[in-house]
C-alpha cells in the first residue's frame, strides 16, 4: 500500500509582524537546515527546491507555505518532532502568530506524483471547514492510505 500512495502535506505560518527582524532572520537561517534535514530524511519523498511564491493564499497576504511529500505518516511525524525541526517548532512563538484555524493538511497521493499549491490550498480549506476525513486531514487525526484512489473531488458534508 505505501508503495501505491504517498502522504502529500501543507502547512503554513503567518510571520508575526511584531517580532524584530532579527527574529524573523533567525528563521530563514534556520530553516536551511531543517529543509537539509528533511532532504535526507529517511521517508522523505520530495519538497519543492525553490521557495514557494508568497501567494494570497486562504485570503491572507504574507503566508509562508511547505509542501513536502513522504512515505508515511510515521515517517513525517518523526521528522517534525525529532532533530533539527523539533528544535525550530519549539521556538515557533518566536516567529509566527496563533493561527486560529488548522494550519496543516494532509492527504494520499498516488506514489510519484508532486502536489500543488492550489491543491494544498484545497486540503486545508477543506480541513478548516469540515475536520478531518480521509479527503484531508491532519496529524492529530489520520487516515491509512486509500485501497484505490477515490475521485478528486472532496466528499459530501451534509
Amino acid at each position: 500500500m505505501a508503495d501505491r500512495f504517498h502522504l502529500a502535506q501543507v502547512n503554513v505560518a503567518l510571520p508575526d509582524d511584531t517580532a524584530d527582524k532579527n527574529a524573523l532572520d533567525s528563521f530563514f537561517a534556520l530553516s536551511d537546515l531543517v529543509n537539509e534535514a528533511a532532504d535526507s530524511a529517511p521517508g522523505f519523498i520530495w519538497r519543492p527546491q525553490t521557495p514557494l511564491p508568497n501567494p494570497c493564499l486562504l485570503g491572507v497576504d504574507g503566508l509562508l507555505v511547505t509542501m513536502s511529500v513522504w512515505r508515511t505518516v510515521d515517517d513525517l511525524r518523526h521528522f517534525i518532532f525529532h532533530g533539527v525541526h523539533a528544535g525550530a517548532l519549539r521556538r515557533r512563538r518566536e516567529w509566527f502568530r496563533d493561527l486560529p484555524e488548522a494550519h496543516m493538511a494532509l492527504w494520499w497521493i498516488p506514489a510519484g506524483r508532486k502536489p500543488g499549491l492550489a491543491e494544498g490550498e484545497e486540503r486545508l480549506l477543506h480541513v478548516r471547514e469540515h475536520g478531518p476525513s480521509p479527503y484531508a486531514f491532519h496529524l492529530g487525526k489520520t487516515y491509512p492510505p486509500p485501497v484505490r484512489m477515490p475521485g478528486s473531488s472532496p466528499p459530501q458534508v451534509t
